[in-house]
């Protein structure tokens, strides 16, 4: 997700969205060039919390794990978490 997109040049999105579109379909890339407000919205799923900062962001850490229905399935804060954790919680 691009927090800040009107600081990030669009031929640079475009180019991280090629690249990581054309990697194994487990992978996605969300191209998130909305307006502020509905930024906030969109983060505010994820408890996502961010804010500009000397021409940078400072944000907290969210893994979401979405379901096969495309809902969220589980939010994992921080990272205090691993692979073999969400692995069991899969099974």
């Amino acid at each position: 997700m691009a927090l800040l997109p009107d600081i990030l040049e669009p031929a640079w999105l475009e180019e991280n969205s090629r690249i990581a579109n054309s990697a194994p379909r487990e992978y996605l890339f969300w191209d998130m060039r909305q307006s502020p407000d509905e930024m906030k919205q969109i983060t505010g799923y994820f408890g996502l919390i961010y804010r500009p900062e000397s021409g940078q962001i400072t944000h907290n850490l969210v893994t979401a794990l979405i379901g096969p229905d495309g809902r969220i399935a589980r939010l994992y804060q921080g990272n205090q978490w691993n692979a073999a954790q969400i692995l069991a919680e899969l099974r």
